[in-house]
């Protein structure tokens, strides 16, 4: 039987409706005779843009598991370079943020366990998780790292004052210290983060908030956001995993990230590991943090800047680092912080808490991200041939397309993947290689 069936596309209606789904081959029937075929399923609530989730349904294929993608976004995974629709063997149409829906679509599939990439469906997929007896991070953990106004009221020893309000409340509520950043409490990939240094750009930036209520994924925001004191010096972040059988988090290294100056903090670049003066009291302190937002069970990736010898903490992300760190990540330790995710959210997968035997580890690995210099049509991005052994991967966006503004990581072009011999080293190579590109754009100016 062909492994890459479609069994059935559930329609959310006032009478619900099954049809039997399109297979590459064309229209099939069901040859369970209208149940769901045998077999251990593994749900996924949407994927991310950034690819792991892709990645994670190619990895659970592999182990002899059905993927079951539930999605109302297919026109958004049309824009893709790598695509959910084409990795998942079963596609459902249905409401993602309803967990009563999402129940009733998955009662027939004999399931390992139901999981997340996306950040807006986290909690959902926890809460159905939970329900059916599956493994899931802890709810609370949870509410308090998707939510920032939550983790800063939750993480006490943060380091960073902050205060909430609400879209609609008069204007002269909003007194306060300058420069301050603005922030959504629930959007991600830095979209509507604003750093302000004055009375007008806060207003600029509330206004944003104001005109975009909903985000990209069609997710809707809430009224409430933060604004932040802006905490100066050098960004990082944490990748870790938990440890079921000590209870504890395990810390695989930390990353350094390159991050536009600008009113857009835009993350360009990261590299790792980087070792810390502090390094033993940095990753206590990430500890602590992790333990007052109540968060186990999962991966974290916990962004925080170092100020004055102190770590200040920005944000907990319940879930692996985007922007391909789970990739540096296994270039340097042989540790796949995809398959620590699966392993803890899907029942019988393989431990991923060992390096793989006989990997060969580089000593530092970094990623450049390709930035465009102005909006505009882009019409070509030339790139020159690639002979630098250091290079491990390289994808580039394909034109012509449109770039309506610089201000979040989905105004990114491409990236570039380079190991090392250190961090700085590693990012030379990725720079070099980022640097030798031209972007043609529609008005014959080369950027």
């Amino acid at each position: 039987m062909d492994r890459r069936y479609r069994a059935f596309r559930h329609q959310q209606s006032a009478w619900p409706r099954r049809h039997p789904a399109r297979r590459r081959g064309g229209l099939q029937g069901n040859r369970s005779g209208g149940r769901a075929m045998s077999g251990n399923h593994v749900a996924f609530l949407e994927c991310n843009a950034s690819g792991t989730g892709v990645e994670a349904m190619k990895r659970v294929r592999r182990r002899g598991m059905h993927v079951i993608l539930l999605t109302r976004e297919r026109e958004f995974y049309a824009g893709l370079e790598s695509n959910p629709l084409d990795e998942a063997d079963i596609v459902i149409d249905v409401c993602t943020n309803c967990v009563g829906s999402i129940l009733n679509c998955l009662q027939d599939y004999s399931l390992s366990g139901v999981l997340a990439f996306d950040d807006y469906r986290l909690i959902t997929a926890a809460m159905v998780a939970r329900h059916l007896g599956l493994p899931a991070p802890d709810i609370e953990g949870l509410l308090n790292c998707r939510f920032k106004n939550r983790t800063r009221r939750a993480v006490r020893s943060g380091g960073v004052a902050s205060r909430t309000f609400n879209l609609s409340a008069p204007p002269e509520m909003w007194r306060m210290h300058f420069p301050c950043v603005v922030k959504p409490c629930d959007d991600s990939g830095s979209a509507g983060v604003r750093i302000c240094r004055d009375a007008a750009d806060f207003e600029a930036a509330v206004d944003y908030l104001r005109r975009h209520r909903t985000n990209v994924r069609g997710y809707r925001l809430s009224e409430e956001f933060l604004v932040e004191e802006f905490i100066a010096g050098d960004e990082f972040s944490a990748e870790l995993v938990w440890s079921r059988d000590r209870a504890a988090w395990d810390l695989l290294g930390v990353t350094r990230k390159t991050v536009t100056s600008g009113e857009y903090p835009i993350e360009t670049g990261h590299d790792f590991p980087v070792l810390l003066a502090a390094h033993e009291a940095v990753a206590a302190q990430i500890r602590t943090w992790l333990r007052e937002a109540a968060l186990s069970g999962t991966v974290a990736h916990v962004e925080f800047k170092l100020c004055g010898g102190r770590a200040r903490l920005i944000e907990i992300n319940p879930r692996p680092g985007g922007d391909m760190i789970h990739h540096l990540c296994k270039t340097v330790t042989g540790i796949d912080l995809v398959d620590a995710y699966l392993s803890l959210l899907i029942d019988d997968y393989p431990s991923a808490c060992l390096p793989a035997a006989g990997a060969s580890r580089a000593a530092a690995a970094s990623i450049r991200f390709l930035m465009p210099e102005a909006p505009g049509r882009l019409i070509d991005i030339q790139m020159p041939p690639i002979e630098n052994p250091g290079i491990l991967l390289c994808k580039i966006k394909k034109g012509p397309l449109l770039v309506e503004s610089i201000s979040s990581s989905y105004a990114r072009l491409g990236f570039v993947v380079a190991a090392g011999a250190d961090i700085d080293d590693a990012a030379r190579q990725a720079e070099a290689c980022i640097e030798g590109m031209q972007i043609m754009y529609a008005n014959n100016v080369r950027k």
